[in-house]
């Protein structure tokens, strides 16, 4: 199965981890991109190949059980070829025969593996929803164990040196280890004493997926045949996994490189009109990589299709500057073991989407993911300033009526061509301090390629262009930016922050070099794919008239709460408070005669009765 599944994915790269600086001293993980754009790396599992998905947001082996419910094959579709785990294969496995769950010590007691050769699928236990993409996974599993061996680990030829001379002098390893990623032979990730390799892990903690959430209208997991886990070793509920061994031999440093593949993106074609239009509509941003040699293959520039690569213990220098987040706050087992990071003022068409909320928010990097992921109020909020297709029920219903399930398949808003090149949404990963009309940040600053706006700090742009879907079927031409409808809001999974996640999903991070120094908590980035923005077709302000405030979150205008006020209200027309009418004066001045009046006649009442009283004695 391995090598036709390395033969249908000629983006793998046939030079192990060789750096265009020469500088890189690091290990490189080789991915992949199936044919529904799901990332993977491949990996044996009780010596059986099999395509493994990234997903940074759990920890250890996930392998989806043969001619189950979690490997359901279409025979029409892509994953008709599909193969997933057979355990009755493997000569090595072991199976916990109970049925508790699994979890991180600090959310349950500790958990104790009754190992058994025989698998009992009844001691299979349905485990706490996951929402990837905004939808609703669960799954059940059996934990377990068996020998895992990572197959696209490869050693760097920088690496390579340094392990020996007699390595470096024979060259046939780094080929070698190239030649096995590209045409699908096992290959070893050799230590630096030059020993056992350290790509083979024996009787290492498993999970034997038997069910799992499926949605006909998006195709995250449908033709890989498992997870591998990328999240850190503190939400481990057993044993450390293979990927966590790996990386902290490495002091915790990795690098995502990670590019879609060819034509993932719908492609931004100049109209005649915009072609013609004198107002020089969109601006064009192009990183170039530094080249340390004159090889024309070393300084290549990237291009869409490119190969995809995880660096391990160091990270590669051609990207250029690497901008840093601020060290995360420690503690919390998903802040520790996720790709996490706060990011400052995102911004749209120079209007900061944060509004009132916060100058800041928890950003982390979600590989299992396609789009980029808001929480549902920033959503509605860059949707507003965004020239996208509101009119489609997907995006923003405008008739109560017509009802979208957002269970089945994720809100989005389509683009039309007409209305490109959008415009970029940026951040900061440190706090810029600024303060405006609307809280924090209104207006941007700085061009591209201009100097650092606002004291130095640098900008990392998220090109929204380069999130349109290209694609056959529904998705197609709609921009990869989804509201997080769910997270924060259910309280089935207690362990689980309150506050939702942005997550920046493939789309996403195929726009960045990604820097995750783990052992520092920090995450860094670098802009690296050529992209188009233009403001021009932002929604234009709101303008505001009599009483109104402006709301940048919404570009909207707010009326003035008139009834803090007596006998005001709101005058429709002009916006403004006003008081009431003269005719409510005039019926309040007649009820203080009639009370006046009633009061003297009172008065000359008790005057007549004490009159009376003095007459007749």
């Amino acid at each position: 199965m391995l090598s036709s599944v390395m033969g249908d994915h000629l983006e793998v790269p046939t030079s192990g981890g060789h750096s265009p600086d020469g500088s890189f001293q690091g290990s490189v993980l080789n991915v992949h991109f199936t044919e529904n754009k799901n990332l993977y790396t491949n990996v044996k599992v009780g010596g059986q190949p099999l395509k493994l998905a990234l997903n940074s947001r759990v920890e250890g082996i996930y392998v989806f059980m043969k001619d189950s419910q979690a490997c359901h094959v279409d025979e029409e579709g892509e994953e008709k070829n599909r193969v997933c785990y057979d355990p009755n294969t493997s000569r090595n496995s072991t199976w916990c025969n109970n049925d508790l769950l699994c979890l991180p010590a600090i959310l349950s007691k500790s958990y104790e593996c009754y190992s058994d050769s025989n698998l009992l699928l009844e001691n299979k236990a349905e485990y706490p929803s996951m929402y990837y993409d905004s939808l609703k996974f669960t799954e059940s599993h059996v934990e377990g164990s068996d020998d895992v061996e990572v197959l696209d680990l490869v050693k760097a030829a920088g690496a390579e040196k340094a392990a020996g001379e007699g390595d470096a002098a024979g060259g046939g390893d780094a080929a070698g280890g190239g030649d096995a990623a590209g045409g699908g032979e096992e290959v070893g990730y050799a230590n630096a004493a030059g020993g056992e390799t350290d790509a083979t892990f024996q009787n290492t903690d498993v999970k034997l997926v038997t069910d799992l959430s499926l949605y006909k209208g998006w195709s995250l997991f449908k033709d890989t045949d498992g997870m591998m886990g990328l999240a850190g070793r503190e939400l481990s509920c057993r044993n450390v996994s293979a990927w966590n061994t790996i990386v902290e031999k490495s002091n915790s440093l990795y690098a995502l490189d990670v590019n879609l593949p060819e034509g993932s993106v719908k492609p931004f074609v100049e109209s005649p009109t915009q072609e013609d239009s004198k107002r020089g509509a969109s601006s064009y941003a192009k990183f170039v990589p530094k080249k340390a040699s004159s090889n024309e293959a070393d300084g290549a520039a990237e291009p869409s299709g490119s190969t995809s690569e995880i660096h391990i213990g160091d990270y590669k220098k051609s990207f250029g500057p690497i901008v840093w987040s601020e060290p995360r706050e420690r503690g919390g087992i998903f802040s520790d073991s996720f790709m996490q990071f706060t990011l400052y003022n995102l911004e749209v068409c120079q209007n900061n989407i944060f509004g009132k909320y916060s100058s800041n928010w928890q950003g982390v990097i979600d590989l299992s993911s396609k789009c980029l992921v808001l929480p549902k109020m920033f959503w509605l909020s860059l949707m507003e300033y965004l020239p996208v297709n509101k009119n489609d029920e997907r995006c923003i219903p405008k008739r109560k009526e017509v009802t979208f399930d957002e269970g089945t398949v994720p809100r989005m808003c389509a683009v039309d061509p007409g209305s490109r090149p959008l415009p970029v949404l940026k951040f900061y990963l440190s706090d810029n301090d600024t303060v405006s009309d609307n809280n924090i940040g209104g207006g941007s600053g700085g061009e591209i390629g201009g100097d650092p706006p606002r004291g130095g700090i640098q900008e990392v742009h998220i090109p929204l262009d380069n999130l349109i879907i290209n694609e056959e079927g529904q998705n197609d031409g709609y921009l990869c930016v989804l509201p997080d409808v769910h997270e924060g809001v259910s309280s089935e999974n207690s362990g689980r922050t309150t506050k939702p996640l942005i997550k920046f999903g493939t789309y996403v991070i195929n726009n960045f070099y990604v820097v995750v120094d783990q052992e520092n908590y920090r995450v860094g980035f670098a802009n690296k794919k050529e992209y188009h923005s233009s403001n021009d077709r932002c929604t234009q302000r709101a303008q505001c008239v009599g009483n109104q405030f402006y709301e940048p979150a919404l570009n909207i205008c707010v009326d003035p709460d008139c009834s803090v006020w007596y006998f005001y209200t709101l005058n429709e027309e002009t916006k403004k408070c006003e008081s009431i009418s003269s005719r409510f004066y005039v019926f309040l001045l007649i009820i203080l005669l009639l009370l006046l009046l009633d009061i003297q006649s009172y008065y000359f009442y008790r005057k007549s009765v004490h009159v009376a009283k003095v007459s007749s004695r």
